[in-house]
């Protein structure tokens, strides 16, 4: 009785172990180690992708580098209503003038056939360590900017074709809200004024007519 009793719990300690195991397995990022490093700033903020603020339904994870060496870790949270999926990252250091990159894991939200894939971004983006010092607010966020596309590929396929001519008339002809991820509003402006119109579809036009 008493061995029946001892193999249910090892066969149950294994199964959490698993689980925590997979659990796991959508963090990318080794864990920090803050006890090591004597100083510490902090980053308040926000994460983008193309302009559009990611949240925790993104699978988004935030780590601080100085090189590659993890210095900080954290994932969104929500201290208020007004205040959602907010980054607080502790960032440690040795010293300071540090240059400190961001690197960030989310899930691929053009992924095909609703897969659950993610992606590793490593941000251009570099931030200089100061031991104390307080990097953005709630009413001041520092933002994290990620870019991922191609000007111009508004089907998020890799290359410029003539989908993305459709793309950019459905999106100009207000016809894109039943597959909101399907074409790229960023991708479609070609021209960078903040528009998607007939401006923007000559453009592509005249992109593929010159065979570029």
């Amino acid at each position: 009785m008493m061995r029946r009793t001892y193999l249910l719990i090892l066969f149950y300690s294994l199964l959490i172990s698993i689980g925590t195991a997979n659990a796991q397995t959508a963090d990318p990022f080794p864990e920090v180690a803050a006890g090591t490093l004597p100083y510490t700033m902090s980053v308040t903020g926000y994460v983008r992708l193309n302009g559009r603020k990611l949240t925790k339904d993104d699978g988004l994870i935030v780590a601080a580098y100085q090189g590659d060496q993890i210095r900080g870790k954290t994932t969104p949270f929500d201290p208020s209503p007004a205040y959602t999926d907010l980054i607080m990252l502790d960032v440690y250091g040795n010293t300071n003038g540090e240059a400190i990159t961001f690197h960030v894991y989310a899930k691929d939200p053009y992924s095909q056939g609703g897969e659950e894939g993610g992606k590793l971004y490593i941000v251009d983006q570099d931030l200089t360590f100061q031991n104390n010092a307080i990097v953005g607010t709630l009413r001041q966020p520092y933002y994290i900017d990620l870019t991922d596309f191609i000007l111009g590929d508004v089907n998020r396929d890799g290359k410029i074709t003539v989908t993305d001519v459709m793309g950019a008339v459905s999106i100009t002809l207000g016809n894109d809200n039943e597959a909101p991820h399907r074409f790229d509003h960023v991708a479609a402006d070609f021209n960078s004024d903040n528009a998607v119109n007939v401006t923007d579809i000559m453009g592509i036009v005249k992109y593929l007519l010159k065979g570029q």
